[in-house]
């Protein structure tokens, strides 16, 4: 649950449409830069069978923190576990020690797909190159960095800008368009649904990335069928009790979007210690939902949602 420590980059706000084969839209964007294809060069294979066969009128996206401080032995038994449970999903803290060498195992995976943008290694989009024909990615920028006085004793005083990943996908059998959007947003802001007390500058950074993240998701419903994913360092449930304005559950049912946990929680933990911070935002509700309790190579669970394409978003 370490924060990120993406390099400052600070860049400023547009507002041209949000498009990936266009101009970057009314949130920061990353440098220009062309969009490319990854390399799907075969390396890889899948440890284990999947759980369960695919659907063609059903998506199934997950979402895993692996820790910054995990070893890429760990990082790639994490993948390498998750990879046969989904079609596409969002990594976050590929950092830390061996952090290039990750990023390679990612680039070499059999039969996936990957997508960074250039100035953020942490949040990739990894998909099945036999589901999915990949369209562009971008980076957006969620909030520039900032001196946070030290407010956090767990991070650093300087907490470097926050990036959105976002990627389109197409999806080969229905022909639908797909847009992922991955975050990490802001550790240490947020206590049991509420502002953390003494930390004024964390939880203004974490609540202007909300409200970037909100505009993103607003515009990529333009593409296709959205889905918001990634660790938000909140805790579903309390968020939904105390039900804050600027926060995430507040700010995303405003959109007309849920939560892949609306109606479907754990009885018992969450996907980070008792608390359901990782997770899905979408247009629509999951028809299946579980945190994959199976994969343990971090503090952090993956949690696995499961969408009809054959429905109205």
């Amino acid at each position: 649950m370490t924060p990120q420590c993406a390099r400052t980059v600070l860049v400023p706000l547009v507002t041209a449409a949000l498009a990936l084969t266009a101009a970057p839209g009314p949130v920061a964007a990353a440098p220009a830069t062309t969009s490319h294809a990854p390399s799907h060069r075969p390396s890889h294979r899948p440890s284990h069978r999947p759980s369960h066969a695919f659907d063609d009128q059903r998506l199934v996206v997950g979402t895993y923190n692996i820790r910054a401080n995990r070893s890429v032995k760990q990082f790639k038994k994490g993948v390498t576990d998750l990879r046969p449970e989904v079609e596409v999903a969002g990594l976050q803290e590929v950092a830390g020690s061996g952090a290039l060498q990750k990023s390679r195992f990612l680039q070499r995976g059999r039969d996936w797909g990957y997508y960074r943008p250039p100035k953020l290694a942490q949040n990739p989009v990894i998909w099945r190159t036999g589901r999915f024909d990949f369209v562009g990615g971008r980076g957006f920028v969620l909030a520039k960095g900032r001196n946070l006085g030290g407010e956090n004793p767990s991070a650093a005083r300087h907490h470097g800008t926050s990036w959105a990943t976002v990627v389109h996908l197409r999806h080969r059998a229905t022909g639908q368009d797909i847009a992922i959007v991955n975050v990490h947003l802001l550790h240490g802001a947020v206590q049991a649904g509420r502002t953390w007390p003494h930390r004024p500058k964390t939880y203004r950074m974490y609540t202007e990335e909300v409200k970037r993240l909100a505009q993103v998701a607003r515009t990529e419903r333009q593409w296709g069928r959205v889905f918001v994913l990634g660790d938000f360092n909140v805790g579903y449930t309390a968020d939904a009790r105390w039900h804050r304005k600027a926060l995430p559950y507040a700010t995303f049912t405003r959109l007309g979007m849920r939560s892949m946990w609306a109606g479907r929680k754990p009885t018992s933990h969450g996907t980070h210690r008792d608390a359901l911070i990782d997770g899905v935002w979408a247009t629509y509700g999951a028809s299946r939902s579980k945190v994959a309790y199976g994969i343990r190579h971090s503090d952090h669970f993956p949690a696995i949602a499961t969408y009809r394409l054959d429905v109205a978003p």
